[in-house]
């Protein structure tokens, strides 16, 4: 700081001062050139400084925000799931990856050697054939969505106080199919299980309906949901939906209303979703 003031006095104050004091001598009258001409060096200089200053400071800030953007993708699973979409890519017509989604997960703290949940952006591969877009869509964002997760009892448990999820009717799924299982209707017996060699269904899972669409305000009101303002407006959510049973409504968490997905193909097909 002391240095910042003595190169302050001799480049700016001193010119200055010494003008003045050549002004007293000549009886008031002197020559602002010199004067203006060092103010003009030194605020291109100031400029210049501060410019470096600036860019040295973002250099900093985005080696943090990458460093952190890469601790995100590692905890929630994007470099594994990534693998499993290239895969997809080569054998499906579409690959599916989803996120950013919050979900709760529990972690080990080694310090004091307890359990505690967070809650951390997470991704994951959907089967192309866990996902139903809305007929004639294009992409994700067209009209509705419905992907079925595939989910056991204990995960199904663990939503119970999670905002959005209804207690009543999560209990209720459990105590119905936590011992058999629930599989929807029209993903048994099909070519799903064909390819995947998998025409059993597991006592351990159930099928999950998750849409994603417009709903109008009068119904949402119904249901309880925060943020609904007007009865006759549609908005943007997310539902839970086992056989006849609402697990899950809140609104879309992203202000433009669009989905937490995206996708890729081999071969783009124009107008086509697939």
């Amino acid at each position: 700081e002391a240095e910042m003031k003595d190169e302050l006095y001799k480049e700016i104050i001193e010119p200055i001062q010494s003008a003045l004091n050549l002004s007293m001598l000549s009886g008031g009258q002197f020559d602002m050139t010199p004067v203006l001409e060092v103010v003009k060096r030194r605020r291109e200089e100031i400029k210049d400084e501060f410019l470096k200053k600036v860019y040295d400071r973002a250099e900093k800030i985005c080696a943090r925000e990458k460093k952190r953007i890469e601790d995100q993708f590692t905890e929630g699973g994007f470099y594994s799931e990534f693998s499993k979409v290239l895969h997809d890519i080569v054998i499906y017509p579409t690959a599916i990856l989803k996120g950013v989604v919050l979900r709760k997960v529990r972690r080990f703290v080694t310090n004091n050697r307890t359990v505690v949940e967070l809650t951390i952006p997470t991704y994951n591969r959907v089967s192309p054939f866990d996902i139903f877009p809305a007929r004639n869509a294009t992409n994700f964002d067209d009209g509705y969505l419905i992907e079925v997760i595939h989910l056991t009892p204990q995960q199904l448990y663990e939503l119970i106080g999670v905002e959005g999820f209804i207690e009543d009717n999560i209990r209720t799924v459990i105590g119905l199919y936590g011992d058999t299982g629930y599989r929807e209707a029209m993903l048994s017996g099909g070519e799903k299980e064909i390819l995947e060699g998998d025409t059993q269904l597991q006592p351990d899972t159930i099928d999950v309906l998750e849409y994603w669409g417009n709903v109008k305000g009068e119904y949402l009101k119904e249901w309880g949901v925060k943020g609904v303002d007007d009865d006759d407006a549609y908005y943007d959510i997310c539902a839970w939906l086992v056989d006849n049973y609402l697990l899950k409504v809140v609104l879309n968490p992203d202000p433009l209303g669009k989905k937490p997905y995206t996708k890729a193909s081999f071969i783009e097909i124009p107008d086509s979703f697939w």
